[in-house]
């Protein structure tokens, strides 16, 4: 395997950066060790169940971020459904076939 490409939502609490840190830790021994992590950031949308508002959510300092994860309305500090952000999902793998590998 040479690549993988994941995208991750801003409202999982996981940074890029521990990302590939783990993936480092936890593909040693496999056939993705060594190969390139590709992350691209999706941003957090909400939606306010009391306003309306639709839309991105107040970027958070790390020490906010730490502190809480409750996610509110930044017009009105409501409750919110997120609608995009919430996860992360493997987009794609590229693999390598050895030259002497049988097709």
């Amino acid at each position: 395997m040479s690549e993988i490409s994941v995208k991750l939502g801003e409202l999982t609490g996981i940074s890029s950066f521990n990302l590939r840190e783990a993936f480092k830790v936890e593909s040693k021994d496999t056939i993705a060790e060594g190969a390139r992590l590709d992350v691209k950031k999706v941003a957090g949308k909400i939606a306010c169940e009391k306003c309306g508002y639709t839309g991105g959510v107040k970027t958070m300092t790390p020490e906010e971020h730490h502190e809480s994860s409750i996610v509110t309305c930044p017009k009105c500090g409501g409750p919110v459904a997120v609608t995009e952000g919430a996860g992360w999902i493997i987009e794609s793998t590229k693999l390598v076939m050895p030259e002497n590998a049988k097709r």
